[in-house]
């Protein structure tokens, strides 16, 4: 009994499950029905949206075809055919256009922009066309007059022409009647000219000897001029007023009132000298400072020990004269230390220095700067400006070769620019001095050049040259051309000083 009752609650416990489960499930399954059923409503909707939308974009579609072809069968149309007459379009109306203006809208803008223009063209054109229509009936109205006229002045130039010819012949006539006579008057009035022709030969030949006669008179006289005004080495710009051995200082009796100028060297001759042309100098100076009027302190830029600077020795320089700007020209290769480059700008700033004044200058090629005058006094040359004359001559004789030949012809074309300029500063008066001659008379003292090593060496930097005899020693003898030290002029004596 108790078996049977527990088979019986184990039947009811999974028919109850089974009875859950059943309705469980009949729950779901309606549940997905309804869904289901509500979702097929709303696509039914969603169907009938789209095929309205559909019509809508047919219709659009058929329209734009229309618009696009503007045929009755435009709706017929595929869209492909419809391309295709697109791209043919494009090419035919709007080959030269840009990509952006080749849709139909900006295409017919453009068209019409276009047409407008042409139009606008077209009628100007017409105006302009116009307008010339009427000068040409103008002109011609005018022109017609003018032929009448010309027509006019035709004839009467003609009856003039017949008028001319008539007296023409009449006068030939009497050429010819006349000729022979003439033909002999032309002959005689050759012989003459022949002979005078030979006359004035001779007058010329007679002039040319007396212009060398009076070129080599105007020569003399004017060196004898040159001797007589222009100053020269004969007489000193001025003295030594005092000397300080032991400092290197001097004192001259020049100054401001005789515009001397700082850093202006000066060459030292003895006192006893009479003629400073034939005497050498002794020592060189440099002004340092102007003191007075007609006072200047120097040093001493280059002495002898056996023969110092005294008091009363005279002192010289070409560049300066007292109250006046000395002048001058440089003419070739300015080489003041033998390395064979120009030292022009040197040469010129020791001039300015010294007060004078450089009016023209050519280099070692013959380019040309300034300008020589009447006041210009010296010309300044090298060993170059006197002797490339002679070296051309003998260089276009002997060269050979092609390089021989051009070096003498550039020497020829050198020597004839040097020679141009001796002739202008032989015309101008100017004294001729060589730079060697200027340097040593100013006083000027070179300094440590550079000696130059392989193919720029320069021969003369290797020449032998005598022994110095080592440092010179004072014997302490004291001649009597040294004189107890005194206070220079214009200075006063101060306690404790060297005076």
């Amino acid at each position: 009994m108790a078996r049977e009752n527990q088979g019986l609650q184990i039947a009811l416990i999974i028919l109850f499950m089974l009875t859950i489960i059943l309705g469980v499930t009949t729950y779901v399954f309606c549940r997905q029905y309804i869904e289901a059923d509500d979702s097929g409503r709303k696509l039914e909707g969603q169907l009938k949206d789209s095929d309205v939308a559909k019509q809508s974009i047919q219709d659009e579609n058929n329209q734009l075809k229309k618009m696009i072809l503007g045929t009755a069968d435009a709706e017929e149309k595929k869209l492909e055919e419809i391309t295709t007459q697109y791209n043919l379009d494009r090419e035919k109306f709007a080959a030269g256009f840009d990509d952006q203006d080749k849709f139909y809208r900006p295409l017919v803008l453009r068209l019409y922009d276009t047409v407008s223009k042409k139009t606008g063209e077209l009628t100007d054109a017409n105006d302009a066309l116009q307008a010339l229509r009427d000068d040409y009936v103008k002109w011609k109205a005018e022109m017609t007059g003018q032929v009448t006229k010309h027509d006019d002045a035709r004839l009467a130039a003609e009856d003039k022409l017949k008028n001319a010819v008539a007296a023409y012949d009449a006068a030939r006539a009497q050429i010819d009647a006349g000729k022979e006579q003439i033909q002999k008057d032309a002959e005689k009035a050759r012989e003459d000219a022949e002979k005078r022709l030979a006359d004035l030969t001779t007058e010329k030949d007679n002039a040319l000897t007396k212009v060398k006669t009076l070129e080599t008179r105007v020569d003399q006289q004017g060196k004898a001029l040159d001797d007589v005004t222009r100053p020269t080495m004969e007489v000193p710009d001025g003295k030594i007023t005092w000397v300080d051995q032991r400092t290197g200082t001097v004192w001259i009796d020049l100054g401001r009132a005789d515009a001397l100028r700082q850093q202006t060297t000066f060459s030292v001759y003895p006192i006893d000298i009479t003629n400073l042309a034939k005497g050498g100098k002794k020592a060189s100076i440099e002004v340092t400072r102007i003191r007075g009027e007609h006072l200047a302190e120097a040093r001493i830029v280059e002495d002898t020990v056996s023969d110092p600077i005294m008091i009363g020795d005279k002192i010289y320089t070409p560049v300066w004269s007292p109250g006046e700007q000395v002048r001058f020209a440089l003419a070739g290769l300015m080489d003041i230390d033998g390395d064979g480059t120009s030292d022009r700008q040197t040469v010129q700033e020791l001039i300015e220095m010294s007060g004078g004044k450089v009016d023209y200058w050519m280099d070692e090629k013959g380019n040309k700067n300034g300008e020589m005058t009447i006041h210009t006094r010296y010309l300044v040359v090298d060993s170059q400006a006197l002797d490339v004359g002679g070296k051309s001559d003998k260089a276009t004789a002997t060269g050979a070769d092609a390089e021989a030949q051009a070096k003498a012809k550039a020497a020829e074309t050198q020597a004839g620019k040097y020679s141009s300029v001796m002739d202008e500063a032989r015309g101008l008066g100017l004294k001729k001095i060589t730079l060697g001659e200027l340097l040593q008379q100013m006083g000027w003292k070179s300094p440590t050049r550079l000696v130059r090593y392989g193919r720029e060496a320069n021969p003369k930097d290797f020449r032998p040259r005598a022994p110095q005899g080592g440092i010179p020693v004072s014997t302490g003898r004291v001649t009597d051309l040294f004189q107890p030290r005194q206070t220079p002029p214009g200075k006063p004596a101060q306690r404790g000083g060297a005076y």
